[in-house]
């Protein structure tokens, strides 16, 4: 069944905290309507296989484990973007903890079709004793977000990456985030969520019965760190800004001079919280001009907004296709006999084949996905053939797909259990080569297949 709701979660190097978070969204009450998209963004800690162990002890969540190498929020949430199939998209961070209505907040928000994106309530939870100076205001470089009303959003008001959602057709025509904005490894970089909105069409809601908690780590909570997040704040505010123009109500609140009036009375009458947000601002000013001025230098020779902002699709135009490359193979027995999966639900006869997981080889891959399914174990013996497609499937996205063949015989006849989350709906068939071609559903099994009998032959031929 198609998922209604794709839940994204882009992590890196923080398997621990995001164990916590696949435990809360699999306490959420509507499971059978969602998919997990867990997106790892080039981690170097045990992130995968902390996955793979909790998508196996969760049979009932469909979790899928994505690896994104190159570096950056944006572009591993334009992974995800990619890989959902949902009608819905939500984003949260491995550091968030969802309310367990969570989810149902998310489509209840979306009943009407005009609302294109929802932000919900963002609540902290300090992980170490919280400082005096880290005032309310200072909060906001946290991700808090506390509203009381169900309200429309319109710049200068924002929804925060902690948690949103949209609807992915929305998202479709925007061509995702732009990877000027957003986090990439220690450049706090952000607004890559405020930007994006800029590019919604339709109607963004802030919903404060869509809640998460936030974890604030004791790394987070130190003076060095609010001054490096204000700084790339600024940064992010200069890029903003170069390409929508800054709103009126914000300069209100964000001048030189009221920056020294403040700087005035500070010193007049010394107040140890206000003093500490007067330097962050002060960062936060400085890092601004500085990134408006080099802005405004390259501009005028090749740094225009078309390097900074996505290039819209118009209505109609397709999605650029999703590239996949996946292994597998024939597998034979002593008796010559082929290895065929049997698909109940659809009645399908199929090669065992499954997609590459980075840092994988495709002999790897041919393997492990054999083992998964079938539950027998192989050694690969040689290359077939390499098979290049492409398809639309039912989320009307269109795939470029190359499957490696290999041929592979039992390691042992012994046949283990299936890894396979989903395993219950296939069965293994072992038939002659000649049966296996008449009853294998696709084209390039044929193939396949209509390859290894040459193979035989000449081997045969060759004794």
């Amino acid at each position: 069944m198609k998922p209604k709701l794709s839940i994204v979660i882009c992590t890196r190097d923080r398997c621990s905290s995001l164990i916590e978070t696949l435990e809360s969204i699999s306490l959420q009450v509507i499971p059978a309507l969602m998919e997990v998209i867990v997106v790892d963004n080039a981690s170097s800690d045990e992130t995968k296989s902390t996955v793979l162990k909790f998508t196996k002890k969760h049979k009932n969540l469909n979790i899928r484990y994505i690896y994104e190498k190159n570096i950056g929020l944006s572009i591993a949430r334009n992974k995800g973007i990619s890989e959902a199939k949902g009608e819905i998209l939500a984003f949260i961070d491995d550091d968030a903890i969802p309310d367990n209505k969570w989810s149902l907040e998310i489509l209840r928000s979306f009943k009407d079709k005009k609302i294109s994106a929802v932000g919900g309530q963002v609540n902290l939870k300090y992980l170490e004793k919280k400082p005096m100076w880290v005032t309310d205001k200072l909060e906001i470089y946290l991700s808090k977000l506390v509203k009381s009303n169900k309200k429309i959003i319109e710049p200068p008001d924002y929804i925060v990456g902690a948690n949103m959602a949209f609807r992915l057709s929305a998202l479709k025509k925007t061509n995702g985030f732009s990877s000027n904005f957003g986090r990439i490894d220690k450049r706090l970089l952000s607004f890559e969520e405020i930007e994006l909105l800029r590019r919604v069409k339709g109607i963004i809601l802030y919903n404060p019965n869509m809640k998460v908690i936030h974890k604030v780590m004791g790394s987070r909570l130190t003076f060095r760190y609010f001054i490096v997040r204000a700084f790339w704040q600024g940064v992010s505010e200069a890029r903003l800004d170069f390409i929508y123009g800054r709103p009126k109500s914000l300069d209100k609140n964000f001048s030189l001079k009221l920056l020294l009036e403040r700087w005035v009375r500070a010193l007049y009458k010394p107040v140890y919280k206000d003093t500490i947000e007067i330097v962050i601002d002060t960062i936060k000013y400085i890092s601004y001009l500085l990134e408006s001025n080099r802005i405004s230098f390259f501009s005028k020779k090749s740094y225009s907004t078309l390097t900074m902002r996505p290039k819209e699709r118009t209505e109609g135009e397709p999605m650029p296709p999703i590239k996949r490359v996946s292994s597998g193979g024939i597998v034979l027995n002593r008796k010559n006999n082929i290895l065929l999966l049997y698909k109940r639900s659809t009645g399908e006869y199929l090669i065992p084949n499954g997609e590459v997981i980075e840092g994988e080889t495709l002999e790897q891959t041919a393997v492990r996905e054999i083992l998964e399914e079938t539950g027998y174990k192989t050694v690969v013996v040689r290359k077939i053939d390499v098979s290049e497609y492409t398809y639309t499937w039912d989320d009307g996205r269109t795939y470029h797909k190359k499957e490696h063949h290999f041929l592979l015989i039992l390691e042992d006849q012994r046949k283990r259990s299936s890894k396979r989350s989903s395993h219950e709906d296939y069965t293994n068939k072992w038939v002659s080569l000649n049966e296996a071609v008449k009853l294998v559903t696709y084209k390039d099994a044929r193939e396949c297949l209509g390859k290894l009998r040459h193979i035989l032959q000449d081997e045969t031929s060759q004794t």
